[in-house]
């Protein structure tokens, strides 16, 4: 997206009224709204990981260092953002799947092991949503999909054939705006329960196919690329995914 556009969203709870907002690219300025965001949606398996590799460290902190960065996943070059006003109400953070190939000799920590779960599968060619979060009083109010046409344009431009991204499987809205987005399932992932990130049924992988509806895979075991395990080295992007 070369320019910001607006948004024409309604508030999800109480009377509705219509929201003047503009999405846009990401900039320095927006990196602590966007870490704020990022620690929101996802800081709980983040401080889950950091508890046993850093301890004392704080998952809203590690977000502001990577989203800082000029490069990176979770850079906030690779990010877009919703803003009213001032304030930046909501941010989608994508790249190519690609990027989350890890080194096959890297030993993750029993910890992140634990997150990335068994059979993790993702679909390497691939455009993937790596994160995407909408301030609690904004949701249900059509930003988040907005936010993903955007990506869908960005991955169309890119000549991605497909968008993917991984939810939890107990993260019920979530997956609801994922189905009405033309999201449909193509893997499940299987993550222990654990006290510390007491979380229900693993994680599901979803896809969005950006070509036509007669070249679309029929079952997961057609993606191309699908059964292609992604390296532990990625468990911190991979992991915390909305």
């Amino acid at each position: 997206m070369s320019a910001a556009a607006r948004i024409s969203a309604r508030r999800g709870s109480g009377p509705h009224r219509q929201l003047s907002l503009i999405s846009r690219e990401a900039a320095p300025g927006d990196i602590e709204a966007i870490a704020a965001l990022l620690f929101e949606a996802g800081g709980d398996a983040l401080q889950f990981i950091l508890d046993e590799l850093a301890p004392g460290m704080n998952a809203r902190a590690l977000y502001r260092y990577m989203v800082g960065l000029k490069a990176g996943q979770y850079s906030y070059r690779r990010c877009l953002v919703a803003q009213r006003g001032c304030e930046i109400v909501g941010v989608v953070n994508a790249f190519p799947a690609e990027l989350l190939r890890g080194k096959p000799d890297y030993q993750p920590s029993p910890r992140e092991a634990h997150v990335l779960g068994r059979d993790n599968r993702i679909d390497f060619g691939s455009y993937v949503i790596n994160n995407l979060a909408v301030l609690e009083p904004y949701r249900r109010s059509g930003i988040a999909a907005h936010l993903i046409e955007l990506t869908v344009e960005t991955a169309r431009s890119k000549g991605f054939a497909s968008l993917q991204l991984q939810v939890w499987a107990d993260n019920v809205p979530a997956r609801a705006l994922y189905a009405r987005s033309g999201f449909v399932e193509v893997a499940r992932t299987s993550v222990p329960w654990h006290p510390a990130l007491p979380r229900e049924g693993g994680r599901i992988t979803l896809q969005r196919w950006l070509t036509a509806v007669t070249d679309q895979p029929s079952a997961a075991a057609e993606v191309p690329g699908l059964g292609a395990p992604v390296g532990s080295s990625t468990a911190l992007t991979v992991l915390l995914q909305t």
